[in-house]
């Protein structure tokens, strides 16, 4: 072997090391920028969601001489209800497709941010879906926290602020509590916020009112109200329904809350 093909083999780096060596620059860059933007930040946050009045953009609604509604103008479809109305099978669905360590984590998931960015890696990266959606890895927590303080923009300061919202609402509320929020404010398309609104808006019905297989598919909106919509694309939401259930079944932590029928659908 020549000095000169020597020389080259002894600068190779493999891919794995490659990876491993950006995945730990990264790591470093946020862990640096996240310890500053936390001890700046973290009091400012702490009133903000101290003082923030969630749902504050709801329905007002005109009543005619016997009493029914006419019309209702509002910035958002929304109309709140209790944790108490809504379906445990749409709240264990919601949970199972969203967030499957929401009762574990304090706002954000580790576990849930690699496995977004490993996706992430194998989609673009290595181009093993050519359209794929990227994948945010975010928690409950953190969707309210995006939902209701923040803008949409892409950036390393969002995500960060959208962090420290996340641990600093888990300081201030119950899991129940963040859950009600949640589930009352997320969008789940065509104008319709929070799961009273979206029931009415695909079935027309109140959400207590739900059954199994009409809970199933309103969980799976949120991720892509777009794509996800039974009015705009009706067989990938019923495959998306039809398929809801499998990570509740798979998580004992929730298992021992789902009726038998959860396990069941057609």
């Amino acid at each position: 072997m020549s000095p000169k093909n020597k020389l080259k083999r002894s600068y190779y780096i493999p891919l794995s090391k490659k990876i491993l060596l950006v995945i730990i620059i990264f790591t470093l860059t946020f862990s640096i920028t996240f310890i500053g933007l936390s001890t700046l930040n973290n009091q400012k946050i702490s009133e903000m969601v101290q003082e923030n009045k969630f749902l504050d953009a709801i329905n007002s609604k005109v009543y005619d001489i016997n009493g029914e509604i006419i019309t209702e103008f509002y910035q958002e479809n929304r109309n709140p209800v209790p944790l108490s109305k809504i379906p445990s099978n749409l709240i264990n669905a919601s949970i199972a497709i969203e967030d499957s360590d929401f009762y574990k984590h304090k706002g954000i998931s580790l576990r849930g941010i690699v496995r977004a960015q490993w996706e992430n890696f194998k989609n673009i990266i290595l181009q093993l879906k050519k359209e794929a959606k990227p994948h945010g890895g975010s928690t409950i927590t953190q969707q309210l926290a995006i939902n209701t303080f923040l803008t949409r923009e892409i950036s390393l300061n969002r995500k960060l602020k959208d962090i420290l919202l996340a641990l600093q609402i888990e300081r201030s509320f119950t899991k129940e509590e963040i859950l009600e929020m949640y589930l009352n404010e997320i969008y789940f398309g065509h104008g319709a916020y929070g799961v009273q609104s979206a029931a009415k808006m695909y079935f027309n019905k109140n959400v207590q009112d739900l059954n199994l297989a009409e809970c199933a598919l309103i969980a799976g909106i949120p991720r892509g109200p777009s794509y996800y919509s039974p009015i705009l694309n009706q067989e990938v939401s019923l495959k998306r329904r039809n398929i809801i259930f499998a990570p509740i079944i798979a998580d004992e932590s929730i298992k021992g809350r789902i009726t038998k029928a959860s396990a069941i659908l057609t």
